[in-house]
């Protein structure tokens, strides 16, 4: 019976050796499981903050391609700036240093000339976009006075004009102020989510965005525009194929 015992009670030392081995097997692997969690997320967050920290020089390096596209005087923005603009977008302010960004009073100011550069824009298309309203305005007019042998009657005003003419220039000026808001250069409603946000870093990335929108936009119109222009020396395009008729691309 003894030696039954101690086989017994041997036999449950190793029962119990066994278990705990298991348990420490178990423990060791949630603790390796954890470890690789906590990399992984360390990991993860280190990436964000990297991101977070370059925002400051990306925001500095779009404004100065964005500054330098409208200054050049053969780019096609500059060339399409009307003249109560061009001052405007050709003198902004040469920030050169990311620490203003970072610096969450300095900030500010960078948040203001851009709200002016989107309103400046935006002054820019409704400019444009009343150009071409006029055209089709004194077109029709100078057609309808040819039609009846009168002399054109001036100012053209536009509740004179038939419905269809109304409705065509209604549908433009929607179609206008829609691909305008799908700029992201409307100077009013991101400036309120940036004043709105509770956090330095998110007013930071969100304004990175928005200058960032802005770069690439002018330079694809830059890249179309110039592609068009070669097709058009090399006779495989049309003259005022790519007019703006809406004043807001």
């Amino acid at each position: 019976r003894q030696i039954m015992t101690d086989e017994s009670s041997f036999g449950n030392d190793v029962e119990d050796d066994d278990n705990g081995k298991a348990r420490s097997t178990i423990h060791n692997g949630n603790q390796n499981g954890n470890s690789n969690n906590n990399n992984h997320n360390n990991t993860n967050s280190k990436t964000t903050n990297e991101r977070l920290l370059q925002l400051p020089n990306d925001i500095i390096q779009n404004y100065q391609k964005i500054k330098s596209i409208y200054k050049n005087s053969k780019s096609i923005a500059n060339s399409e700036l009307p003249n109560f603009a061009r001052d405007v977008m050709t003198t902004m302010p040469d920030y050169t240093d990311p620490q203003m960004i970072r610096d969450e009073t300095k900030f500010w100011k960078m948040v203001d000339t851009w709200q002016k550069m989107c309103n400046t824009v935006k002054h820019i298309k409704r400019y444009r976009l009343q150009g071409y309203v006029n055209e089709i305005l004194i077109e029709v007019a100078e057609s309808m006075a040819r039609k009846k042998g009168e002399p054109l009657e001036l100012p053209v005003r536009r509740e004179k004009m038939p419905e269809w003419v109304q409705r065509q220039i209604e549908s433009m000026e929607e179609r206008a102020s829609k691909e305008f808001m799908e700029l992201g250069m409307d100077p009013v409603l991101d400036f309120q989510e940036i004043l709105i946000m509770e956090g330095h870093w998110e007013r930071v990335h969100k304004l990175a965005e928005m200058v960032e929108r802005e770069r690439l936009r002018l330079e694809a119109k830059e890249s179309l525009i110039k592609a068009f222009l070669k097709d058009v020396e090399e006779g495989n395009g049309m003259p005022g194929a790519l007019k703006d008729t809406g004043g807001f691309n």
